[in-house]
C-alpha cells in the first residue's frame, strides 16, 4: 500500500460509516442547521466540499466530482464516477476548476461543460500511473503543485500551460505535504510531513534562484501536517494530527510551539482574520487569526447520531458564512443564527423533562409558565427567575397545567386536570378553589366578577365563586380529550362566546343565549390547531393542520391554504397579534409574519436560527416574542427579526432542443448568449435559483421577449425552482430570456439575461435574397436573349419559307399574266380580245390579293398569328372589297385564342379572299353575311348573299372563269378542309370548313 494519508483516511472513516440519508444536526445555541446535500450515501465517502464563485457547492467523493445547486447532486461527468477525487476544487480567473484524482489531475471548463485531463509524465517521458496524485494548489500564483508516483515526486504545474509539468527535484516518499508561499512571493515553501515511519517534519525553502534549503523539527511521537495556512508575514498556522501549532519562520527566530494540542485538526478555511477549523471528532473551531485565540467552539451534541459529524473528513466556508462539512455518507451546512435572542435552559428548568405549556403576560408585566411536570414557573420581562412555584406547592399536588388565565380584576386561576387555583398576591401562593374527580378541566372563562365559566370533558359548567357552587350550562356532553393536546384553542370568540374543537374537523362556535349557550357546529376542511379570537369585526383567525381561515359567527370569510399561501410545514400551531396589528403564525418550525395592510407573509426559520416549537409562545407588551421548547425557553426581540437577506442565483442548467438534449454550448447558465439554426426552435430550460437555506421555496420569475422592443410590455411568468419550462416553435429571430429568483422572503437577486439568436433560414437571409435576385435576374436576361434570338430566327425561317411559298404563287400569276399579254398583242378580233382582256383583269385581281396577302402575314406576323386577329383581317379585306355592300361579320364568345401558323393563315386568306371577290365580281348582291364559328375542332366560316345566284353546273371551263372556285377548293384541300356549295335565284352560301387540330 502506498503511503498515502487519503487512503488510509477513507479506509478509517468508512470502518464507522454506513447507509444513510442526511439529518439535520444541531451544534448548540450559536450554530444552527441550514442546509443539506441530497443524494449521498456511503458509497460516496464526501472527502473534499468546496464553492465557487457562482454558488455552486462541490463535493468531492470516492464515485467522482458532484455538484449540488439547493435541490439536486450531479455527477461532473459519467466517465469518473470510479475516480476518487484526491483533491479540492480551484477556481482560475476563467471560472475553470481544476482538481486531481488518483489517475490524472482536471481542468473543468465551465463554459463547454467539459472535462481536460492531464496525465503526469517522469523524467524519461513515461507516464506516471501509480500512486494518487495529490493536488495542492495557490491561487495566488496560479501555480499547481502535485504529489504523484511510487516516490512521491513533487510537480509544479503553470495554469497558463497546464500540459507542462515541471518536476521540482524534490521527493516526498511517504509524506503527507503541504504548500505556502510569503506574502510577497519571493520564496516557495514547501512544507513536508513524515507518515508513520518517523517523527517529525522537514520545512523546504527554495529561492528565485532555484537554492534549495531544508529544515527538519523531530518530535517526541508520530505526527504529521494536514494543512497550513500563513497568517502573518513569516507566521504559519499548521493543522495536525496533534493539535493546531504555530511555526514562526522569520529570520534568527525560528520556531514551532503548539497552541492547542491533543486534538485532530484536520481541515481549515481562512477568511480575513478568522480561522475555521474541522476537528476530525471534536467539533468546529473559530479562531483569531491576530489575537491567535479561539473566540468560538461548536460541539456536536450527545443527543444526534453518531454516524453525523463526528468524523468529519472536509470543509468549506461559502460567501455567506455558512460551514459546510462533508462527512462518511453525508454533507451537511450550518449557519450562525441572524437573530440574537436569550436562552434560558439553565436557569429555568429544575426537571429536564418537563415542557412549558402555557405562557402568560400579567398586568405587573411578570411572566407566568405553566408546565407539564414542574409546576408554575415566575420571570421578569428579562427572563429571570422571580418564583418556583413546584407541584408540591399546590394542595394537592399540581399536575400538568391545563390553562393559565387572568381575570378583570388581574387575579391569576391555573387548571389542572381535577383542580382550579387562585393566586392569593397578598400571601404569594397559589389558593385551591375547586376540585373534582368526576370530570376534568380545560378551559376557564372569566364572565364576571361572581362566576367564572369552565370547558370540562362533559360539558360547559358556570362556577359561582362566592357561593362555591357548580352547575351546568348546558347539556350537550364533550368527547373526551385525553392525550390529545388541544389547550390552546378554547379561544373566546367575543366577550361572552367561545370557539371549542369538538373533533379533528369540526368546530363549535357556542354562543351565549341568556343563561344558556347554544352551540353552532361548524364542519371545517382540516384538523384545527389553533384560534385567535377578539379580532376587529368578531372575526377570528383559525389555525388548522393544512393553513389556516377566517371566521365571522358561523360563516368561513376566507381561507388561506398552504398550498396557496406557503405557510411552511403547513400545521398551525399558534397565532398572536403584536402592537402594531400584524399577526404572528407559528408553525411546527418556522414563524410567519402576516401583514394584514398589504397581505405580506414573511418567513422566519433555520437561517434565522429558529427550530421546532412547541404550541406555547407569547409576544410581551415589550413586542419581545417568547419560545417554548423542548428543553428550555427563548426570547427574542420582534425588531431583530430579519429576514434572509441572501438572494438565490439564477441559472439555466440544462437545454433541450427538439427534446434532445444539446451538448454543444454545455452549460447554458454560464453563458451569456447562444446561436442556433432556423430548426432549432423548439427550446427547453430548466430554471434553477441556487439557495441553500429553502431551494424548495424559491421562486423564479422570467419572461421571454424579442432583443431591442418589448422589454417593457413583456409580462413576467412566475414558476416553481427546478421547472422546465419550454418554447415551441420560435420564429427566426433574436430573444432575451430575463430570469429573477427570489427566496422564501421575497428578496430578489439580480436579473440574469440570456441572449437567444435563432438564425433565419438560408433562403431568407439578405444576401442569399440578393444573391437569388442576381442569379434570377441574371437568367432571366439569358433566357430571353435566348428566346428572343431563338424567335428571330422561327421569324426568318417563316419569312424564307412565305417569301418562298408567295415567290411560287405570284411566279404562277405572273407567268399566266405574261402569257395572256404575250396572246394580246397577237388578237386582232374584238370578241376575243375583250375576252383576254377580262382574263387578264382576272389575273391581276388573283395577283394584287396575293401580294396583299403576303404583306399582310409578313408585315404583321406576330400580332396577326391568333385566330380572332385572323377573322379582324378578314372582315377588314370583306369590307374594302364589299365597300358598295352591306357587309355583317359575326362570331361567336366560343371563337378560341389559338395561334395560326403562316400556312394556315395563307390558305384561309387566299380562300376567302377568293370568295369575297366572286361575290363582287359575279353575284350582284346588295347584302353579304359572314359567320364564324368553332365546332367539335373545326374552323366553319359561313359566306351567304343575297345576289342572283348561280349553277355550278352550267360552269363552263373557259378563259377567266372557274378559276375561283378550284383555287377555293385547293386551298381548303391544303388545310385538310372542304369548301360547300348552295345557291338559288335568292343568293349563294359557301361553306369553309377546316381543322383547327395539329396548330
Amino acid at each position: 500500500m502506498h503511503s498515502c494519508f487519503f487512503r488510509l483516511l477513507l479506509l478509517a472513516c468508512l470502518l464507522f460509516t454506513g447507509q444513510g440519508e442526511l439529518y439535520a444536526q444541531f451544534l448548540g445555541p450559536n450554530l444552527s442547521f441550514d442546509a443539506r446535500v441530497s443524494g449521498l450515501s456511503s458509497r460516496h465517502s464526501s472527502m473534499f466540499i468546496s464553492h465557487d464563485s457562482r454558488g455552486y457547492c462541490w463535493i468531492g467523493s470516492m464515485q467522482g466530482p458532484l455538484r449540488y445547486n439547493g435541490i439536486e447532486t450531479r455527477y461532473l461527468k459519467d466517465s469518473l464516477r470510479d475516480k476518487i477525487v484526491t483533491s479540492e476544487f480551484l477556481e482560475d480567473g476563467q471560472s475553470n476548476l481544476w482538481f486531481s484524482t488518483d489517475q490524472a489531475y482536471y481542468c473543468y471548463e465551465r463554459m463547454s461543460d467539459q472535462l481536460i485531463p492531464f496525465t503526469l509524465v517522469d523524467e524519461k517521458g513515461a507516464r506516471i500511473k501509480e500512486g494518487y496524485i495529490v493536488f495542492h494548489l495557490q491561487k495566488r500564483q496560479g501555480i499547481i503543485w502535485l504529489r504523484a508516483g511510487k516516490n512521491g515526486q513533487i510537480f509544479k504545474v503553470d495554469i497558463e500551460k497546464p500540459d507542462k509539468a515541471i518536476q521540482t527535484g524534490i521527493s516526498s516518499k511517504g509524506r503527507r505535504f503541504v504548500v505556502d508561499t510569503t506574502s510577497n512571493g519571493e520564496i516557495s515553501q514547501l512544507i513536508a510531513s513524515p507518515w508513520l515511519d518517523s517523527h517529525g517534519f522537514e520545512i523546504i525553502k527554495w529561492g528565485r534562484g532555484g537554492e534549495v534549503r531544508k529544515e527538519e523539527f523531530l518530535l517526541e511521537e508520530q505526527f504529521y501536517i494536514t494543512e497550513s495556512f500563513l497568517v502573518d508575514d513569516g507566521i504559519y498556522w499548521l493543522l495536525t494530527t496533534k493539535g493546531l501549532y504555530e511555526y514562526k519562520s522569520r529570520s534568527g527566530d525560528e520556531s514551532l510551539s503548539c497552541l492547542y494540542p491533543n486534538t485532530f485538526c484536520f481541515k481549515g478555511k481562512k477568511i480575513d482574520s478568522l480561522l475555521y477549523i474541522a476537528t476530525f471528532q471534536e467539533g468546529l473551531w473559530l479562531f483569531n487569526t491576530k489575537s491567535g485565540k479561539r473566540i468560538q467552539k461548536w460541539e456536536h451534541k450527545e443527543a444526534e447520531p453518531a454516524s453525523i459529524g463526528q468524523q468529519i473528513i472536509g470543509m468549506s466556508v461559502d460567501e455567506e458564512a455558512r460551514i459546510w462539512t462533508s462527512h462518511p455518507s453525508s454533507a451537511i451546512a450550518y449557519s450562525k443564527p441572524s437573530i440574537p435572542r436569550v436562552s434560558l435552559e439553565e436557569s429555568i428548568f429544575r426537571n429536564k423533562k418537563s415542557q412549558v405549556n402555557f405562557i402568560l403576560e400579567d398586568s405587573m408585566k411578570r411572566i407566568w409558565l405553566g408546565t407539564s411536570l414542574d409546576g408554575v414557573y415566575l420571570l421578569d420581562l428579562k427572563g429571570n427567575l422571580a418564583e418556583h412555584f413546584p407541584p408540591a406547592s399546590f394542595s394537592d399536588g399540581l399536575q400538568t397545567v391545563q390553562h393559565l388565565s387572568m381575570d378583570k380584576n388581574g387575579i391569576l386561576w391555573c387548571l389542572d386536570r381535577e383542580h382550579i387555583y387562585r393566586f392569593d398576591e397578598k400571601g404569594f401562593r397559589w389558593v385551591k378553589v375547586y376540585s373534582s374527580k368526576s370530570f376534568q378541566f380545560y378551559f376557564l372563562k372569566h364572565e364576571n366578577n361572581d362566576s367564572k365559566l369552565l370547558v370540562t370533558n362533559t360539558g360547559i359548567k358556570s362556577l359561582n365563586f362566592k357561593k362555591g357552587k357548580l352547575s351546568p350550562v348546558h347539556s350537550n356532553s364533550f368527547v373526551d380529550y385525553e392525550g390529545l393536546n388541544f389547550l390552546k384553542i378554547f379561544s373566546p370568540f367575543s366577550n361572552e362566546d367561545l370557539l371549542i374543537p369538538y373533533s379533528n374537523t369540526e368546530l363549535w362556535v357556542c354562543q351565549k343565549y341568556r343563561n344558556d349557550y347554544k352551540i353552532n357546529s361548524l364542519e371545517l376542511y382540516s384538523e384545527v390547531t389553533a384560534a385567535l379570537g377578539n379580532d376587529s369585526g368578531d372575526k377570528v383567525w383559525i389555525g388548522t393542520s393544512e393553513g389556516m381561515l377566517t371566521l365571522k359567527g358561523t360563516e368561513t370569510l376566507q381561507k388561506f391554504l398552504s398550498q396557496e399561501w406557503e405557510l411552511g410545514n403547513k400545521r398551525i400551531l399558534g397565532l398572536q397579534k403584536d402592537k402594531s396589528g400584524k399577526l404572528w403564525i407559528l408553525t411546527l418550525d418556522e414563524l410567519f409574519r402576516y401583514n394584514p395592510t398589504d397581505s405580506s407573509l414573511r418567513r422566519f426559520g433555520k437561517a434565522e436560527g429558529l427550530n421546532s416549537f412547541t404550541p406555547a409562545y407569547l409576544i410581551d407588551s415589550e413586542n419581545k416574542i417568547w419560545l417554548s421548547q423542548q428543553d428550555r425557553l427563548e426570547i427574542i426581540s420582534l425588531e431583530d427579526l430579519k429576514s434572509y437577506p441572501h438572494a438565490p442565483k439564477p441559472y439555466l442548467e440544462s437545454l433541450k432542443i427538439n427534446n434532445s438534449i444539446f451538448k454543444e454550448f454545455g452549460n447554458i447558465g454560464e453563458r451569456d448568449k447562444i446561436e442556433l439554426s432556423h430548426n432549432q426552435n423548439s427550446l427547453e430550460f430548466r430554471l434553477v435559483g441556487i439557495d441553500f437555506y429553502a431551494p424548495d421555496a424559491v421562486k423564479i420569475r422570467y419572461r421571454l421577449y424579442p432583443e431591442g422592443k418589448g422589454e417593457s410590455e413583456a409580462p413576467w411568468i412566475l414558476v416553481n425552482n427546478g421547472e422546465d419550462l419550454q418554447f415551441n416553435q420560435l420564429p427566426s429571430r433574436k430573444y432575451v430570456l430575463e430570469l429573477v429568483a427570489m427566496n422564501t422572503n421575497g428578496v430578489a437577486s439580480k436579473s440574469k439575461k440570456l441572449y437567444i439568436t435563432i438564425k433565419l433560414p438560408i433562403y431568407l437571409r439578405w444576401w442569399f435574397i440578393l444573391m437569388c435576385a442576381a442569379v434570377l435576374s441574371a437568367l432571366t436576361w439569358f433566357t430571353a436573349s435566348f428566346l428572343e434570338r431563338r424567335r428571330q430566327q422561327i421569324i426568318f425561317k417563316e419569312r424564307k419559307r412565305i417569301r418562298g411559298k408567295v415567290h411560287a404563287k405570284l411566279a404562277v400569276h405572273m407567268s399566266k399574266l405574261n402569257g395572256e399579254l404575250d396572246e394580246l398583242n397577237e388578237v386582232s378580233e374584238p370578241e376575243k380580245l375583250k375576252d383576254k382582256i377580262g382574263l387578264t383583269k382576272a389575273l391581276v385581281s388573283a395577283l394584287d390579293k396575293s401580294f396583299r396577302a403576303a404583306i399582310w402575314i409578313m408585315k404583321h406576323e406576330k400580332e396577326s398569328s391568333s385566330l380572332p386577329n385572323s377573322l379582324d383581317f378578314l372582315r377588314s379585306t370583306a369590307e374594302e372589297t364589299l365597300k358598295n355592300l352591306q357587309v355583317k361579320f359575326k362570331y361567336n364568345s366560343s371563337i378560341p385564342n389559338v395561334d395560326l401558323n403562316g400556312d394556315y393563315r395563307w390558305s384561309l386568306v387566299l380562300a376567302f379572299q377568293e370568295v369575297i371577290n366572286n361575290i363582287f365580281v359575279h353575284s350582284e348582291a346588295t347584302m353579304v353575311e359572314i359567320e364564324v364559328e368553332v365546332k367539335e375542332g373545326f374552323l366553319i366560316m359561313g359566306i351567304r348573299d343575297n345576289g342572283k345566284g348561280f349553277d355550278p353546273k352550267n360552269i363552263v371551263d373557259k378563259p377567266g372563269r372557274g378559276n375561283g372556285r378550284r383555287n377555293i377548293e385547293s386551298e381548303m384541300q391544303g388545310l385538310g378542309g372542304s369548301v360547300q356549295y348552295s345557291s338559288s335565284s335568292n343568293g349563294t352560301q359557301v361553306i369553309l370548313r377546316s381543322p383547327l387540330k395539329g396548330l
